[in-house]
Order: structure tokens, then sequence, then C-alpha cells
């Protein structure tokens, strides 16, 4: 089931705000900030995702390793763009 994803143009501050929001919002839990694995428990079950982030390219790649069956690979893969481009300005 992994699929993965590159968002490119992400500022270090942009990287910061994504993860902030995410743990607002969602509730999201960050493993490391550069490297690691991001979970999210929803009531319908957990979403783990695994990404790096390189700084000083301003590229950030994702991996969906866990989801469950009842979302969809696209409404996770939307709403992580959508996060992305409010603080990265695309």
């Amino acid at each position: 089931m992994a699929s993965s994803r590159t968002f490119r143009g992400i500022a270090p501050a942009a990287w910061l705000r994504v993860r902030e929001s995410s743990a607002s919002e969602y509730g999201t839990v960050y493993s490391d900030e550069h490297r690691g694995t991001a979970t999210t428990v929803t009531p319908v079950g957990r979403i783990r995702v695994d990404y790096t982030y390189d700084a000083q390219q301003g590229v950030a790649e994702y991996t969906l390793i866990e989801k469950p069956l009842v979302l969809s690979e696209t409404l996770i893969w939307d709403r992580i763009a959508a996060t992305i481009a409010r603080y990265s300005g695309g």
C-alpha cells in the first residue's frame, strides 16, 4: 500500500508551520524534526506517514505507511498538500 509524494519549495519556516499546524489541527505526532514517522490517530484508525525534509533543497518526501480502510489515499494526500500549500505559498 505504500505510496509516496514529494513536495518542493518548502522553506524551513514553512516546514515548522506545517508540523505545528498538523499537530494542532489533527493531533499529528512527529518523531523528529527532519526525518521520521508522523502518526495521526483518527476516530476510524491510525495514519502513519514516513517523511524526510531537506532544508537546503526545500523538499519534503512522504510515504504513506498505514491508513484506515475507510479513508482514501486521495483524501490523505489532499490534506497534506493543502497544509503544505497554506504555509509555503504554493
